[in-house]
């Protein structure tokens, strides 16, 4: 199976997956500078949540992989991602109501 073998802080992680898709996401900002290894199906996997710092190394290889690691933790399902997207909805629109933005058929 096709996949990535990526290298962080001197751990290997050979990631692959039949369908769904996958990210290397780099959060720097003042508040933190760190390295998440993502991906997703009908569940969003998380294989590595680290601090980067100067001079840290990240290699990134697309390759074939023979044993997939499994993921360290399941981030959240499907149907947590859409409730929060329609607590999030509604929280913004009694929002916009208040401020009247938008009228009650909108």
């Amino acid at each position: 199976m096709k996949g990535f073998r990526i290298t962080v802080h001197g751990r290997q992680f050979d990631i692959a997956m039949p369908q769904g898709s996958f990210g290397i996401v780099a959060n720097l900002n003042q508040w933190r500078n760190e390295i998440n290894i993502n991906g997703a199906t009908y569940k969003c996997f998380r294989w590595y949540k680290g601090e980067l710092k100067p001079g840290d190394y990240v290699t990134v290889e697309f390759t074939d992989i023979e044993s997939p690691m499994q993921p360290e933790e399941v981030v959240f399902s499907k149907e947590e991602q859409i409730n929060d997207t329609r607590r999030l909805y509604d929280s913004l629109r009694k929002e916009l109501l208040k401020k009247g933005l938008i009228s009650e058929n909108e």
